[in-house]
């Protein structure tokens, strides 16, 4: 019997050993473990100190990342590859040490009960490096404040990635933060509806935005055709695209927002846009129909954009690190193991069941923790960005560096310089199916420049699927292919483009 039992636990040994495909080891990072070929497998780099930001990921994994330079990313080996043991590092870089966010007191504008007021005192953050190389405009949301661009860990750390890569920032308060309400509704907030009537004449928001333009330019003696952006987020993700268009920005960050239509629609300097939005989206100004609709119509106008999900990502150890109140590592893994008192709060793979997290929290989850105010706050923003809720996150940064950097700028008889941009995939990842949209702009030109075939093939090259393309709009059933990374081509305008999708049953 002693011989059976023995012999019955090699075998179910062999077997557990045989389990996993592969082992995974993240260096400065979470993610480690064994996983099958085809598991989507989140990686999440270690919190920077104050002085420093996440670099980029390096090891033998590299190849099988779905970005290789944000903090949080994905991985997926798929099926076939023959590889036992994987490894990545998270790398960080210095920021200078003279790096500072500033505050000074502004004489600006403002209005209250359509009176318009001069020597209006507005505080003024900013952080600027020497000779940028472009400054970035960043806008709270409904009911913030522009402190709250630096004071919130996710934005600062937007913040801190364009100062490294040689960007500035600044940011103030809407009208409303400093005068008070002006509708009757209750909420504060930058004027961004109604957008294609709206100008410097008839919006407070937008004078005072294009005075701090001025004033910057003669300040820094920058040039008049010196690159300005902006990013904003909820309310001042809709004000974002309006102060692009209004003020002449290169572009825009739209992060968890609608927009208002008729920017897209019906301006002529709506400039080109690049959407964050969450999957998971509980607030009703942020309509991902609405917002998808908005998207499209820029790209069918030719106006150059990017459409990116923020999509739920699990429960970790160090999570609520990333904190600007000092949540330590410790005290971090106390709320991680409080959410374990609460199995009916996650799935097995430590990802929220409950759409709204916050508002099914028990009200006693806090009690046992000692958390300040602050350190809350913080928490429960944490909580929603790994819901993929309405919230400001900071998983795209580097994503949105290189929008700006390579923004493509298109009339209504030429292409943008990378047609890549133009192209929308969603969802991605995707469990079945993907729908792929395409500019009206490049299909309106003709067959010679957007062949009628669509290829899919794996990440070794073979080719698993073939479609024609008919019209701006294609939906593909990918449900036949086994987990893992594709790559779908197409042909437009002379240029072969890839786009990476990753299949997640």
């Amino acid at each position: 019997m002693k011989n059976i039992f023995t012999i019955l636990s090699i075998f179910l040994f062999s077997i557990s050993i045989s389990a996993q495909d592969y082992s995974l080891t993240v260096n400065n990072g979470t993610g480690s473990g064994s996983y099958f070929y085809g598991d989507t497998v989140h990686i999440f780099s270690d919190k920077p100190n104050a002085l420093h930001v996440f670099s980029e990921w390096t090891g033998d994994g590299i190849e099988y990342l779905d970005i290789a330079d944000e903090w949080h990313t994905l991985l997926v080996v798929p099926s076939g590859s023959n590889i036992s043991n994987l490894t990545l590092q998270a790398n960080y870089d210095q920021l200078p040490t003279d790096i500072t966010v500033t505050m000074e007191m502004m004489s600006l504008f403002g209005e209250d009960d359509g009176v318009f007021m001069e020597n209006v005192m507005k505080e003024v953050y900013s952080s600027i490096p020497p000779n940028p190389k472009g400054i970035v405009f960043l806008f709270h949301g409904t009911g913030g404040q522009g402190s709250s661009m630096y004071s919130r860990y996710e934005l600062l750390s937007l913040a801190k990635d364009l100062y490294y890569a040689g960007y500035g920032t600044i940011s103030t308060d809407a009208n409303e933060r400093t005068i008070g309400d002006q509708t009757g509704e209750g909420k504060i907030r930058w004027v961004a509806n109604q957008a294609a009537q709206q100008n410097f004449d008839n919006n407070i928001d937008l004078y005072n935005i294009r005075a701090l333009k001025d004033t910057l330019i003669a300040r820094y003696g920058l040039e008049n055709d010196f690159p300005f952006f902006s990013y904003g987020v909820s309310n001042g993700a809709n004000f974002s695209d309006l102060a692009a268009a209004a003020n002449g920005f290169r572009a825009s960050a739209h992060n968890t927002g609608n927009g208002s239509p008729s920017l897209y629609h019906l301006r002529e300097d709506a400039t080109p846009v690049i959407w964050i939005q969450s999957i998971n989206d509980q607030n009703e100004s942020a309509d991902s129909t609405i917002a998808l609709a908005n998207y499209q119509a820029l790209l069918d106008r030719g106006i150059c954009s990017e459409w990116h999900w923020l999509q739920r990502s699990p429960l970790y150890k160090k999570r609520f690190m990333r904190s600007r109140n000092n949540i330590t590592q410790q005290k971090s893994l106390e709320i991680y193991n409080r959410f374990l008192e609460f199995p009916n709060l996650m799935n097995d793979e430590h990802f929220f069941v409950i759409d709204d997290i916050l508002e099914e929290l028990p009200s006693h989850f806090y009690d046992p923790l000692g958390l300040t105010p602050a350190q809350i706050n913080d928490a429960e923003s944490q909580m929603k960005v790994m819901n993929a809720d309405h919230v400001g996150n900071g998983d795209f940064n580097k994503t949105i560096i290189r929008f700006f950097e390579n923004t493509c700028e298109t009339t209504a008889t030429t292409f943008p310089i990378d047609t890549a941009l133009h192209i929308s995939i969603y969802p991605n990842p995707t469990s079945e199916t993907v729908n792929i949209v395409f500019p009206k702009t490049i299909m309106d030109t003709g067959t010679s420049h957007a062949l009628p075939l669509l290829v899919v093939s794996d990440i070794m090259g073979k080719i698993v699927f073939k479609k024609n393309i008919s019209g701006t709009f294609v939906n593909l059933n990918l449900g036949h292919l086994t987990n893992g990374v594709y790559l779908i081509s197409f042909q437009i305008n002379g240029q072969i483009v890839n786009k990476k999708i990753i299949l997640q049953k």
